[in-house]
């Protein structure tokens, strides 16, 4: 059940004044204002319980966080929620009753638990009710009476007419209870507003969202000072939250660039933060792992760990656990594991890793599924229960190899912004194969109909499309050239056809506003050289069509860098 606008529980809160918002708002024996540790030993972490009560004590006991009564057994250890403890499951309450206690009892024993926010918990805080699971509701029918409910059923609310028809439809029994607990001075809003939003431990960052840039220029402290204002303000005013970017898409619990953002350019976000925080690694939940299995990005810098916890997401249970340099991951039912393995590129479809895209597009079958135009089909390719939606090119030899290489010049530098591209026959004529995303549409499409829902900033995306169609020396940009999953906002490039000439000038259409790659993309083009070329395109390209590669990469690299681009 979707919860009522923001308005509708605001004249039940109680009236606290600003200063007691962000003053002393938490059991001061649980919590703590350090949040940066040194000298730890042992680390356990864990994601996005989202209410899953059961499965969150069975991962707290086979990571040897709780002894079988569910009281704390770690010793010394630090134990780190990543936030998201609420909605979605009907057990968050107990989940949140269980981490408060548990807090008291490691602090006994020498040990940490630290309970970072999630933006979950930021929006029953602020009302927003979208989420919350239509049993939990239930769980807190203990703080509101049968008086106080009848005497609401009885007043205006949310624009209902008296009586409200739809009443325990709108407000089930314990929705007056549920946000009387989460007001500022309730037992779980006094509480997870003393929380923290990021904290570091040795080397490691750990919060729910992801670094992004309107975190830079401030302290670990401060951030979380600022958080807390801003959150605190924004319950009082809630018109205050829209505006404030801490509270935003790119704000530390909503950001997403780290964990789905193409890596050559959100390198230059991430590097530059982490320096910041004076950490090497951040961990992460927020953004669901697609395999539920805890994976790494940015050669590591990067630990993704919501693995879906909630049975709603099919996914698993699973701890981090860091002692000195070891990195492994526990999954619950399933024993130890190893360290968490680099997550694997995903380009379009996105919902498929592009080594299992390359494999369909090899040995799938074809089937026509489309208009047809004169040098291309759209068409839908098949393997086993797999089924990805691509287009079938033909043309000049010469045309379908610089097609190939294109693909495989992207793959060498880690872009990701060519949809898989394979030599096939089709209906007894030669092409080439190339995926699509689920939904897509072009640049033209975009400039009459701008995207929504788009995960990534365009304008980095853009810089890789520049980057490559330099390379290449691909001159025949056009706006249908460029295309979008039309679910996500990524970018893709198609149409290189007529790239990979000897002219070694920027194309043309980027000479009066030439690209500016950042420190990232930089580091990747000087690593391109003439035996990993030929490795990669050799049976492609000529060997002065490779060359004129290393020409075009010389120009790209000396063009000045961009904004906030120095080298990490």
């Amino acid at each position: 059940m979707a919860g009522a606008p923001r308005g509708a529980f605001l004249p039940l809160l109680a009236s606290v004044a600003l200063a007691a918002l962000v003053g002393d708002l938490r059991p001061a024996s649980a919590q703590s204002d350090t949040v940066e540790w040194e000298g730890v030993e042992r680390v356990i972490a864990f994601a996005d319980v989202h209410g899953a009560d059961a499965e969150l004590r069975t991962l707290l006991r086979e990571s040897g966080v709780v002894n079988a009564a569910d009281h704390w057994a770690a010793g010394n250890a630090h134990v780190v929620s990543l936030g998201d403890l609420l909605d979605r499951g009907s057990g968050s309450r107990q989940v949140l009753d269980l981490l408060m206690r548990l807090q008291e009892e490691a602090l006994t024993a020498g040990g940490r638990l630290h309970v970072l926010l999630g933006n979950h918990e930021a929006m029953n805080l602020l009302g927003d009710l979208r989420y919350v699971d239509a049993q939990e509701y239930a769980g807190y029918a203990d703080f509101e009476s049968a008086a106080e409910r009848e005497a609401a059923r009885l007043a205006p609310i949310d624009g209902c007419t008296t009586p409200c028809p739809s009443f325990d439809e709108r407000f089930p029994p314990g929705y007056f209870g549920h946000r009387a607990a989460f007001a500022p001075d309730g037992l779980y809003g006094r509480w997870l507003l003393g929380l923290p939003v990021a904290i570091r431990i040795d080397d490691t960052l750990f919060m729910h969202g992801g670094l992004g840039p309107v975190l830079s220029g401030v302290s670990l402290t401060e951030l979380n000072r600022r958080y807390r204002i801003s959150l605190s303000e924004a319950i009082e005013h809630p018109d205050t939250a829209e505006d404030d970017p801490l509270l935003s898409p790119d704000g530390p619990n909503w950001y997403r660039g780290t964990a789905l953002c193409h890596e050559a350019t959100e390198s230059d976000v991430l590097v530059p933060l982490l320096r910041q925080f004076g950490a090497q690694r951040l961990v992460i939940g927020h953004t669901p792992t697609r395999d539920a299995r805890a994976v790494t990005r940015f050669e590591g810098r990067v630990v993704k760990l919501d693995t879906g916890m909630n049975p709603v997401y099919r996914g698993r249970s699973t701890a981090l656990i860091l002692s000195g340099q070891t990195v492994r991951v526990l999954y619950a039912g399933e024993g130890d594991g190893a360290a968490p393995q680099p997550e694997g590129l995903f380009v379009a479809p996105q919902e498929l890793d592009d080594a299992s895209v390359m494999e369909t597009l090899r040995d799938g079958e074809i089937e026509a599924s489309g208009p047809r135009d004169r040098d291309e089909i759209a068409v839908a390719v098949r393997r086993g229960d797999r089924r990805i939606p691509a287009v079938f090119r033909t043309g000049s030899a010469d045309g379908l190899r610089r097609e190939v290489a294109a693909f495989r010049l992207d793959r060498l530098l880690g872009l990701g912004i060519v949809p898989a591209t394979v030599e096939r026959q089709f209906q007894g004529r030669a092409g080439v194969l190339q995926a699509r995303p689920m939904r897509s549409t072009t640049e033209s499409e975009r400039q009459q109909q701008p995207l929504t829902g788009a995960l990534c900033d365009l304008e980095p995306q853009f810089q890789l499309l520049y980057a490559l169609d330099t390379l290449t020396g691909n001159g025949q940009r056009t706006p249908d050239s460029i295309l979008y999953d039309a679910d996500v906002g990524l970018l893709f490039a198609t149409s290189f056809g007529r790239a990979f000439g000897t002219d070694r000038d920027l194309p043309r259409y980027l000479r009066a506003q030439p690209p500016r790659p950042g420190a990232e993309l930089r580091r990747r083009l000087m690593a391109l050289d003439e035996p990993g070329l030929t490795a990669a395109l050799g049976e492609l390209l000529e060997a002065r069509e490779r060359k004129a590669i290393l020409a075009r990469r010389d120009s790209l690299s000396s063009l000045p860098v961009a904004p906030g681009g120095a080298a990490p």
